[in-house]
């Protein structure tokens, strides 16, 4: 069984205090079921001790932040704490704190005295303690229902779960200023991005216009080679064809002088060589 089991609670100051001696014995807390009492607990929500009961028509109802009160002033009480100090410990802490505070150590004396300046400082505890007053009172009020209805929050948890909802605001907020400067960064690249692209595009149709020139040139120069390539090689056939000319004509003049020299030799008388 744990202390959060009695969240629902709600009761009169008769029911709060024989709970808190229950709770005492489950739990080991020191309370005096001799000296825990209605009284104690009205006492104990006139000094501030205790946040005020909520009102139903004309009954008090007291519940579960109420019961961690009153067991922490009775744990802080046997440990020699005065109640001036227990009553702005129990009325500016959460009920979530004075529920985790009931499984840790007592507070320490500096603890309690930051908790009394910060009491000081807000007024949290006129607030906390005026705030369920503030339900009038019918002249003619209902009779009393058999289950009384669970109070509210009290003043300091409502302020707490404000600081927290501010405080996830303000982180959501940090978030989608991040996000912002995101999207600037982002929309920046993005401009240089188009820039880079719109250079590479005209560096892209220079290149095109560049391929093509070159390719015009290399066409006519090919061209310019090749009729260059024809004209000396037919300048070199003609060549060679004169000089063959040549070389053929040379060749059959020297067969006609060799034919004429055979002819006078064989018509010459024979003479001897001797002389005999």
């Amino acid at each position: 069984m744990n202390i959060s089991d009695y969240t629902d609670f709600s009761g009169s100051a008769t029911d709060l205090a024989t709970l808190a001696i229950a709770c005492g014995k489950d739990f080991g807390l020191p309370v005096d079921p001799d000296k825990t009492n209605e009284r104690l607990v009205r006492y104990y929500a006139s000094e501030g001790v205790i946040d005020r009961p909520d009102r139903v028509g004309r009954d008090a109802a007291y519940g579960y932040r109420h019961l961690l009160q009153l067991l922490t002033a009775r744990r802080m009480l046997q440990a020699g704490t005065a109640l001036s100090v227990i009553g702005p410990h129990n009325s500016t802490a959460t009920t979530k704190a004075l529920e985790e505070g009931l499984a840790k150590p007592l507070p320490t004396a500096a603890e309690l005295l930051v908790s009394s300046f910060l009491q000081s400082k807000a007024d949290g505890r006129s607030i906390a303690s005026a705030a369920p007053n503030t339900a009038v009172m019918a002249s003619s009020a209902p009779s009393r229902p058999a289950k009384t209805p669970p109070p509210g929050p009290s003043i300091v948890d409502v302020l707490d779960e404000v600081r927290h909802i501010r405080g996830a605001w303000m982180a959501e907020l940090s978030k989608l200023q991040n996000l912002q400067q995101s999207l600037g960064q982002l929309d920046h690249f993005a401009q240089h991005l188009d820039a880079g692209l719109r250079r590479a595009e005209e560096a892209v149709h220079v290149a095109r216009a560049t391929h093509q020139q070159l390719r015009e040139e290399l066409r006519h120069e090919l061209v310019s080679f090749q009729e260059r390539m024809e004209q000396r090689w037919a300048h070199t056939l003609h060549g060679l064809t004169s000089q063959n000319d040549q070389i053929l004509q040379r060749l059959d003049e020297l067969l006609d002088k060799v034919s004429a020299s055979s002819v006078d030799d064989q018509s010459k008388p024979f003479e001897d060589p001797t002389g005999i």
